[in-house]
């Protein structure tokens, strides 16, 4: 009689999305009856909701195992199974693509006094070489003025 109040307590966690407490419930009704279908099935749900394909096609194969002609069993291991193998693609081609794509390079060494020379172009030095320029000029035209 306990093992089914938790198995329905399992269920209602299930059915208002409280996946944690429906997921403690469930292993509770699983450590007093291994071979539970409805709370194998249940926890493998529940698994697969919260991102745990492995462990929950592993239940819901188990559940199928004890119940063969259960339509529900077959759908939802179907969707986990699908999932994960969904989620175990996008991360091989995410790895792939980290792995093929290597930073391109020239093939040469680059000139340490080349990129000094490109910083100080593109830097304030051109802007301090026009401020040289016209203080010297103004100081040439000062002490110009100053002689005649």
């Amino acid at each position: 009689m306990h093992v089914r109040c938790l198995n329905n307590l399992a269920a209602a966690y299930l059915k208002v999305e409280r996946y944690k407490e429906s997921q403690e419930t469930c292993q509770k009704v699983l450590e007093k009856e291994p071979e539970n279908v409805k709370a194998l099935f249940r926890y493998g749900k529940v698994l697969a909701i919260r991102g745990d394909l492995s462990e929950a096609v592993k239940h819901l194969q188990k559940a199928l195992e004890l119940n063969p002609d259960e339509r529900a069993i077959q759908v939802e291991l179907q969707k986990a199974q699908k999932k994960k193998d969904r989620v175990e693609k996008e991360e091989r081609e995410m790895y792939r693509r980290m792995v093929s794509n290597p930073p391109k390079s020239t093939g040469r060494a680059e000139n340490p006094r080349h990129s000094l020379w490109k910083r100080l172009i593109q830097g304030p030095v051109p802007y301090l070489a026009v401020a040289a320029v016209v203080g010297i000029a103004g100081i040439a035209i000062a002490y110009y003025w100053t002689q005649t």
